[in-house]
């Protein structure tokens, strides 16, 4: 009986057309040809490219995969999408988690931080120079103003 429903079950991934389960398992699949295109050095992590294709519609996300390089020139153009904040997000993330951990924080809990900066004055400027928001970050929400 479990044989069967093992197979039913990747039948069903495979061919299930607009099941959302099948949707994801199809997005998954696109780890192996996807992640050696992803630019960066480091390149960003799977899970936060994911996250991202979730959060496109299915013919947005069908563009971004044919054409990445596209894709990434139209985050830069307008930095104020969803889709390009969580593009910063997964730049930002293999360029900065290391610090964050020395500073005694996680990727999980300062995300929630970074969700609600603006992409273009604070995200994107990180990806090039961090040290600014890496100081922020650990100052926490509450901290103190920097002295100059």
């Amino acid at each position: 009986f479990l044989e069967s429903g093992t197979d039913l079950l990747m039948w069903k991934l495979v061919n299930g057309g607009e099941w959302p389960a099948s949707m994801r398992y199809a997005l998954a699949t696109l780890r192996m040809t996807v992640c050696p295109q992803l630019p960066g050095d480091p390149p960003p992590l799977w899970e936060d490219f994911f996250r991202l294709l979730l959060e496109l519609g299915e013919e947005a996300r069908e563009e971004v995969l044919k054409d990445l390089q596209k894709f990434i020139l139209k985050c830069r153009m307008d930095p104020h999408t969803q889709p390009a904040k969580l593009w910063a997000l997964a730049q930002l993330r293999p360029k900065i988690e290391a610090a964050l951990e020395v500073q005694g924080n996680t990727w999980p809990e300062v995300l929630p931080l970074l969700e609600e900066m603006d992409t273009m004055r604070e995200l994107q400027p990180a990806l090039e120079e961090p040290g600014p928001l890496l100081e922020r970050l650990a100052r926490g929400p509450d901290g103190p103003a920097p002295s100059n």
